[in-house]
């Protein structure tokens, strides 16, 4: 295993190494901030986090993401933790990820204890809410209404299920 994860790095360093064009530019300027969409990013986290510096109890629901971006008057809306932070406070945020970290925790445990749906259903949260940390920052992910929705009712029904020994409900621990 060790050597297919260093062949695949080598490879993968060796690609963006012979890498040109227009698909190098991209992913150098977006590195570097001179992309302005990355630019818009930054200077997105950074008026939240002010705005979460000057007001720690939040401004608000509806202050940042779609409902005032509609409107014109966005605070931090490209960062999901930094719109809880500037709309709930920094105690929402730290709740949210305390939150998404014990899930992941959960998932990883569940998976690596049960069998059947239950190690099926784990491995599904799992990649899930890994696959959403990138996103997560560079969008306001719970608005993806039926995304979160089918998320978190699994991340529920994972939570409920890792309290059976096994997939009879009527065995508890």
């Amino acid at each position: 295993m060790k050597l297919f994860y260093a062949g695949v790095a080598a490879i993968s360093i060796a690609v963006l190494f012979y890498l040109q064009g227009d698909i190098y530019e991209f992913i150098i300027n977006t590195i570097n901030f001179s992309d302005s969409s990355s630019a818009f990013h930054v200077v997105q986290w950074l008026d939240g986090v002010e705005a979460m510096i000057s007001s720690p109890l939040g401004l608000g629901l509806g202050m940042s993401g779609r409902v005032s971006g509609a409107v014109g008057d966005n605070i931090g809306g490209e960062n999901q933790l930094v719109i809880i932070g500037v709309q709930a406070g920094i105690i929402a945020v730290l709740i949210y990820l305390a939150i998404y970290i014990g899930l992941i925790r959960l998932s990883i445990q569940q998976f690596k204890q049960k069998k059947g749906k239950i190690k099926q259903l784990a491995l599904c949260v799992l990649l899930v809410k890994i696959g959403m940390i990138i996103p997560t920052f560079t969008a306001n992910t719970e608005s993806y209404v039926y995304i979160s929705y089918i998320t978190w009712f699994c991340a529920g029904l994972l939570n409920t299920m890792s309290w059976y020994e096994s997939e009879d409900p009527l065995k508890l621990k």
